[in-house]
């Protein structure tokens, strides 16, 4: 789907839910995997329908009206209970200030005409008598989702389109639509066998929020502990896909510094260039002495941005050593940077994003080997939307660093999912 289409779709979610807020407080508990009860399609409206209901509110006297809802043509299933089905009726519930839940008027369903595609998240509710056709409850309340799908979008398209999750923004619309892309990323790990196809979508869903924030012990990542427990293969596949988990807590800021420094020293020790960067610019915070070998290491793995620290270090080594021994320091400062520029241009040519990231958020510390530079054109003319899409591609741990790329490109991540889609 076109960036475009995107924010349209994001567009049409949040005015869509908005016009389905209410007063009632209910708990919607968090989404805990793939539910074989759980219809998940991609549908187009093809008429309105109504269906009695017998209680609708408080009291058992309480008179109701019929409720009205759409009649839907499945274009795509994703997953369904039993055998996919062509037809379906859709119905929502709103929600009272008493909790009673009436349903839609005609007036207000057919304000959704025919010809309305939508991504649907739903779970039974009856059969129609007369025909025996399923009817679906959508209401948000029980944790189910209607996603407005834009005109010129193709559902094939979008069917096979995968989710990176990686640096989501957390927006009310964005994790709207979310929830339909775990429903089919977890649909996808039921119905494909292949260790390796599973290994891969796991991989994705370490990144994604869907699951509990991080915190004391495994019993608030039970969710995903659960999935790749079940998925995740041999023993060793299962180990490798916890660590990264345990890398993406990491990027998003959701260890505390001791906490961190420790993972990052167990990962540089196991060889990770990039965790060798992180220990290294961490301890220069401290002790830029102890910084250097790490920096070093990351260095000989070709991590162009270690070449960029190493000289930030040995600048700052500089402002505090003797004249004798700050001249040593200043021309290991310079050979950095000028090792940083180069192996980063060279790197960045060859499609590096995390060198080409570098490069351009930190234009001002490689000069003068990246030629001239004007630094009051950086925002406008160097940090453009294609900047920002190698800024996608890097951890949010390592985009974090360069602080101006980050606060500049949250407009084009946050505004376009497919800066996180393969």
């Amino acid at each position: 789907m076109s960036s475009h289409s995107l924010r349209l779709l994001l567009f049409a979610v949040w005015t869509f839910y908005l016009s389905c807020s209410h007063a009632c407080s209910i708990y919607v508990p968090e989404y805990a995997g793939f539910d074989p009860q759980e219809y998940v399609f991609y549908g187009e409206i093809t008429g309105h329908v109504s269906a009695p209901v017998t209680f609708c509110g408080m009291y058992e006297k309480q008179p109701c009206e019929d409720a009205w809802g759409w009649k839907l043509q499945v274009v795509k299933s994703v997953s369904m209970p039993g055998v996919a089905l062509k037809e379906i009726e859709l119905f929502t519930f709103g929600l009272g200030a008493d909790c009673s839940a009436p349903g839609r008027s005609r007036e207000s369903a057919e304000k959704t005409p025919i010809g309305t595609r939508l991504m649907v998240i739903a779970k039974p509710w009856r059969r129609n008598p007369a025909s025996g056709t399923v009817r679906l409850d959508g209401s948000g309340y029980l944790g189910a989702t209607l996603i407005p799908i834009p005109a010129n979008a193709d559902v094939a398209t979008l069917a096979d389109e995968e989710m990176r999750y990686r640096g989501l923004p957390k927006g009310r619309a964005a994790q709207i639509q979310l929830r339909f892309e775990l429903r089919k990323d977890m649909a996808r790990l039921e119905q494909d066998s292949s260790p390796d196809s599973r290994k891969k979508i796991l991989a994705r869903l370490a990144n994604a929020w869907w699951f509990a924030e991080k915190r004391e012990g495994d019993e608030s990542d039970h969710a995903f502990r659960t999935a790749v427990r079940r998925y995740g293969g041999d023993e060793a596949s299962i180990q490798w896909l916890f660590k990264q988990r345990q890398s993406f807590f990491y990027a998003a800021g959701q260890f505390g510094t001791e906490e961190a420094l420790a993972y990052e020293l167990e990962r540089a020790n196991e060889g990770s260039a990039e965790y060798q960067f992180y220990a290294g610019v961490n301890l220069a915070q401290s002790d830029s002495v102890k910084a250097i070998p790490w920096l070093q290491k990351a260095s000989r793995a070709r991590f162009a941005a270690a070449d960029l620290w190493l000289g930030r270090t040995y600048e700052e080594l500089s402002s505090q050593a003797p004249p004798a021994k700050a001249a040593t320091y200043q021309r290991l400062a310079r050979a950095s940077y000028r090792q940083a520029a180069l192996r980063g241009r060279q790197l960045a040519s060859r499609g590096d994003s995390w060198a080409q990231v570098m490069l351009v958020s930190r234009p001002h510390e490689l000069y003068p080997w990246l030629g001239p530079f004007r630094p009051d054109r950086i925002d406008s003319d160097r940090v453009d939307s294609e900047n920002c899409k190698a800024g996608g591609e890097v951890s949010d741990g390592y985009l974090r660093l360069f602080s101006d790329i980050y606060a500049y490109c949250r407009k084009y991540i946050d505004s376009d999912l497919s800066f996180r889609r393969n």
